[in-house]
C-alpha cells in the first residue's frame, strides 16, 4: 500500500490536472459560445416593395423606406437557409434554445400610422410572409411612429408594451431581444452604455418552428399616411445556444 505522503502527492497532482482540464474546458466553452454568435452580413438581402416603397443596402445599412404614397410598404429579408441550430434542419429554429438578437437601428422618418418591424421567424413566401404582424412562431420588435414595443408569436400574436418606449428620430439605438422556451425580454441602450430592461413576456414561442420559417426581416409600412416612413438597421447579430 502506498505511503500516505505518496497518496497526498498523487491527490494534489490529480487536482491540478483536473483544474487544468477545467480551465481548458472553460476556454473551449468560451470560444464555442463566441462561435454561437451569427452576424448577418449586410447586403444581398431580398427586397420586396409596394407603392412608393424603396430599399437601400450598403456597408452597415439595411434601409427600408415607404416613400410618400399612402399604403406603401418596403421590406428586406435574409435567406431561408439560416442554419441556426446544430443537429436541426438548416431552415428550422429551435425556440426552446436561448436566442439573443442584437440590433443597432435608427428610425429615420416616422409617421402617425406608420409601423416598423424587425422579426425573426417569417417564411419566404406563403402564409405568414410579407409585411405585417407575426402570424407564426417568431420574435422581434414593432415600432409605431417612434414608440417601440415587443412583438412575438407563441400561440398567438402579442405586442408587449415596453417602458420606457419613446425613441427619438435619427438617433442610434442598441436593442436586444432575448427568447428562451417561451420567456421573452427586451432591452435598450440609448447611449449610456448600459442595457435597460424594457419589459418581459411569458407567451413567446416554444419548440421547433416550421421548416422554412426562419427569415430575419426588416420592414416599413406607412399605413394610410401619404408621408415617408424610413427605418435603418445598421447591424444585426444573433446568438443561438447549441
Amino acid at each position: 500500500m502506498p505511503a500516505r505522503h505518496e497518496l497526498q502527492t498523487q491527490e494534489i497532482l490529480n487536482r491540478a490536472f483536473n483544474s487544468t482540464l477545467n480551465a481548458l474546458r472553460l476556454d473551449v466553452e468560451g470560444a464555442l459560445r463566441q462561435d454561437q454568435w451569427r452576424e448577418y452580413a449586410v447586403g444581398g438581402w431580398t427586397a420586396v416593395v409596394a407603392g412608393s416603397g424603396a430599399t437601400a443596402q450598403a456597408p452597415h445599412l439595411e434601409q427600408v423606406a415607404t416613400g410618400a404614397t399612402g399604403s406603401s410598404t418596403a421590406l428586406l429579408k435574409t435567406s431561408a437557409n439560416a442554419g441556426l441550430s446544430a443537429g436541426r434542419a438548416r431552415t428550422v429554429i429551435d425556440f426552446d434554445k436561448r436566442l439573443v438578437m442584437v440590433l443597432y437601428l435608427t428610425v429615420d422618418a416616422a409617421t402617425t400610422n406608420g409601423l416598423l418591424r424587425v422579426t425573426l421567424g417569417k417564411p419566404n413566401s406563403g402564409a405568414g410572409s410579407g409585411v405585417g404582424n407575426l402570424t407564426i412562431k417568431g420574435i422581434g420588435i414593432r415600432i409605431a411612429n417612434v414608440t417601440i414595443a415587443g412583438h412575438h408569436y407563441g400561440t398567438s400574436a402579442v405586442t408587449t408594451t415596453l417602458s420606457p418606449n419613446a425613441l427619438t428620430a435619427t438617433t442610434e439605438y442598441r436593442v436586444v431581444v432575448v427568447s428562451a422556451a417561451g420567456a421573452m425580454e427586451w432591452f435598450l441602450d440609448d447611449g449610456g452604455g448600459d442595457l435597460v430592461s424594457l419589459g418581459t413576456a411569458t407567451t413567446g414561442p416554444t419548440g421547433l418552428g416550421t421548416a422554412g420559417n426562419c427569415l430575419l426581416q426588416v420592414e416599413a409600412d406607412n399605413g394610410v399616411d401619404a408621408v415617408d416612413t424610413t427605418f435603418s438597421v445598421h447591424s444585426c447579430k444573433l446568438y443561438v445556444a447549441q
